[in-house]
């Protein structure tokens, strides 16, 4: 009989699944009432919303919750740890209808370090639509993408 060995599983940082708990604790609540057509008047104000900001935006963090301060620095984490609340996180702006695209080749610190830096990023909450985080400035020099922006490939 072949001895199976268990796959070594990396040891998480401590602080990870409290982190990851509060993560999931700052999902925006699903609603108790069942989900309306939005009438296209209504989908022009809630663009009209985003575009001319009347309400002013907000930092994404007095949405959910959270601060920058609730994530240990990249440097105190491993692959894993980043690994494991990398998802998590992007999950909890799938719930405040918010999504973020990396590049394919973006280091998981650097990932880690943008998403935390989304907390303070101003912020408007559509009920119907969708709103990125892309970094890319559309320019290379000085886009925050650095290295890894696409937008080098016209340079």
């Amino acid at each position: 009989m072949k001895n199976k060995q268990t796959p070594i599983r990396p040891t998480l940082h401590p602080y990870i699944p409290h982190l990851i708990s509060d993560i999931q604790n700052a999902f925006r609540p699903k609603e108790k009432t069942p989900h309306r057509v939005m009438t296209f008047e209504e989908e022009m104000e809630e663009v009209e919303n985003f575009v001319t900001r009347p309400l002013g935006f907000q930092p994404l963090g007095s949405f959910c919750g959270m601060k920058k301060e609730d994530f240990p620095p990249s440097e105190q984490l491993s692959d894993a740890d980043m690994k494991a609340v990398i998802p998590q996180y992007i999950k909890l702006l799938k719930t405040w209808n918010a999504d973020v695209h990396f590049p394919k080749e973006v280091p998981l610190k650097f990932q880690y370090e943008l998403l935390i830096d989304i907390l303070d990023e101003d912020f408007m909450y559509m009920e119907y639509g969708m709103v990125g985080f892309d970094f890319c400035s559309g320019n290379p020099e000085g886009c925050r993408w650095g290295e890894y922006c696409g937008c080098l490939q016209y340079k």
